[in-house]
Formats: structure tokens, sequence, C-alpha cells
């Protein structure tokens, strides 16, 4: 195949690659998304966005969209000791933030994801191909050659692809990365957490509180999240001794979590273990193909930061991305060169702001 298919193929339909998507598309760059999954993963996931995002959902028309799926995080947090005294108090705020939205929202991921798809429709130069596994990518002259088949076809043939330029926002495990060969910085955290998800039952009024509640008690530290509507969520950090397949068995779940609500009255809808990573990636663009989210760093989840440096990675990619693709192959630089002083740079430039083909 000679001819470019898309100027950006997108691999992975997660936040991060949703958000790149319905940004190049707005900005009437062709894009093609691949996503090995069939459809929107159901269970929680991140919970968190802070007002920077939700300037980014506002910028893409679907601010009021991604408002109906979330609410404002006005309570802030509590840290408490094992005897449940308060120690510190990081107040929330009722009011207009700094990016003109609330400072803090909460939201169910699986929403959100489906209304960053559902933007998706308002831009016919925007394909998704769902269930589609990507098996190899390829760099060849001013293009990338991406193989593949759809994971739900029987015998299905193999497919190929050829964009100008591949993002990979494809994960923590991503193909990009790894056909990219990049190496990555661990920073030396490896925490395993429960995440323990329940929706409580219809009619049910627990004392709960509203704020999220950080338990900072040395034999078993917690984190508690009012999430939305009747979602509850603690975290709960593995201590020595501990055996994760007995975690997770639904006795040992309910005796973790006793003193708030009992299985009777809350329905169990996720309960995971996850091991909380601190890695970068060092080399985030390599010739046509580059990196965004997960692939990119990860991040403990801590206040949602993880999705928000996803989001904010497409930001970034977006503009300087729809600029080469409409052909404006010189930038001016942000950095002068001496004072007063404004530098051009051009194809033959090292300096970092240079993205001409």
């Amino acid at each position: 195949m000679s001819e470019l298919d898309c100027d950006v193929a997108i691999v992975g339909l997660g936040p991060s690659g949703a958000m790149l998507a319905n940004l190049l598309g707005a900005a009437g760059v062709s894009v093609l998304v691949l996503e090995r999954l069939p459809d929107v993963v159901p269970t929680p996931r991140a919970i968190h966005f802070d007002g920077e995002v939700m300037r980014a959902f506002q910028s893409i028309g679907l601010g009021d969209a991604v408002a109906a799926i979330a609410r404002p995080g006005m309570e802030g947090m509590h840290f408490v000791n094992a005897a449940g005294r308060t120690l510190l108090v990081r107040r929330g705020s009722a009011g207009v933030g700094p990016h003109g939205c609330a400072n803090n929202y909460y939201f169910h991921q699986p929403e959100l994801e489906r209304a960053l798809r559902g933007g998706l429709g308002r831009y016919p130069n925007v394909q998704v191909r769902l269930g589609f596994e990507l098996e190899a990518i390829t760099p060849s002259g001013d293009g990338v050659m991406l193989e593949g088949r759809q994971v739900d076809a029987a015998d299905a043939a193999t497919q190929t692809f050829r964009a100008r330029y591949v993002v990979g926002a494809d994960g923590a495990r991503s193909l990009v990365r790894k056909t990219m060969g990049s190496s990555r910085d661990d920073l030396g955290l490896h925490q395993p957490w429960l995440v323990f998800d329940v929706m409580l039952n219809p009619g049910v009024d627990l004392d709960l509180p509203r704020h999220t509640v950080q338990h900072c008690d040395p034999a078993r530290p917690m984190t508690y999240c009012n999430v939305t509507d009747r979602r509850r969520r603690w975290e709960i950090m593995l201590m020595p001794g501990d055996d994760p397949a007995q975690l997770v068995q639904p006795d040992t779940l309910w005796k973790l979590v006793s003193r708030w609500v009992r299985p009777d009255q809350a329905t169990l809808e996720r309960a995971a273990i996850y091991t909380f990573h601190s890695v970068i990636t060092q080399g985030w663009r390599k010739g046509r193909l580059l990196l965004a989210g997960d692939s990119a760093h990860q991040t403990p989840p801590f206040l949602g930061q993880g999705m928000c440096a996803g989001i904010r990675d497409a930001v970034n990619l977006a503009w300087k991305l729809a600029a080469v693709c409409r052909g404006k192959r010189r930038t001016i630089c942000s950095i002068p060169t001496k004072p007063n002083a404004r530098r051009t740079c051009g194809p033959s430039s090292t300096w970092r702001c240079n993205w001409a083909t």
C-alpha cells in the first residue's frame, strides 16, 4: 500500500486516545483509531480528574456531556489516624477555580469513555476500528505500516493500514513503545493495593462521609472515596504476609470494610489487586512513532493524576501533530537565543520545538 490511509493512527481508545482523536478530529486531521477491545471496559477504574482536565473536555465541546456524568468534589479530604482522630484536612472548594470550573471532579470511567467516544461521531475524518488486534508496526519511508486483524471474526484476514504518524495510547504494555525500543526508568515504587468498589443498595442510608478519607493506620492504610451517586470505593494497601488470593475472596473483602458497610447493604462491583508503579519511559518519540498516557509514564493513581497526565499528553500532542499535518514545517521557538530574540526553527534544527518532516 503506497497511499496513506490517514494522517495519524492512534493505537488505543482509552481516555488518552479518545481525547487525542477528538482534538485531531476537530482540527480536520484524518485519524484512524485501532482498539483491541470490542467495547468500553465496564468496571470502575479512574474516578477523579481536576479542573485543568475539565477545561480540556470543554475545549472539544464535551464539557456538558462530561459534567452530566461527573460531580464536583467540593468536600475535600480528611487524613485520620488509627484511632479516628483527624490529623489534617485538605479542604475542597464549592466555588469556581482558576480554570473557570470546579477544581476537582469524581466520575465513573465507563461513563466518561462513552462520552468521549460519542464525541467522535461528529467527525467524518475519524474512523474507529474496535476489536482490532494490532500485530506489527513497521516504519516505512514517509509513513508507518500497521498490520493486524479483527479479533471477533473467524479466520479474519490480516489487514494493513498506512499512517503518516502513529501515537501509542495503548497502555503500560504498549506495542508502540516496544517497537520504538524505548527504555523505562523505574523510580522504585511497587505497591500492591486492593481496590474494592461497591454500589450501595437502593434505600440504604449509611453514615458514610461525603469527603474522601485517608486512613493513616500503620497496620492497614486505606483510602475511602465517595464517587458518584451510590458508588463507593475503598483502596486498601497490602501488608507483609497478606495472601493476595485470599484477600479478594468475598468473606475477606467484607471483613476489611465491616466498620462501614455490610454485604446486605451494598453490591460488590469490582475487587482487584493492582500494583501501583512509578515509571517514566525514556524516549516518547522515535521518528513517526509517539507515545501518550500509560505507555509513556505510570504513576500511582492518587488524586487521579495518572489519567490526568494522559489527557495532558493528548492536548500537548494534538496541536503539534495538526500543525505538521497541515504542512506548517516552521515554528517559532519559545526559547530565545538571546534577550528579546526569537528563533525560527528549520528542518535541520535539533531544538525540541522542531516538528518538521
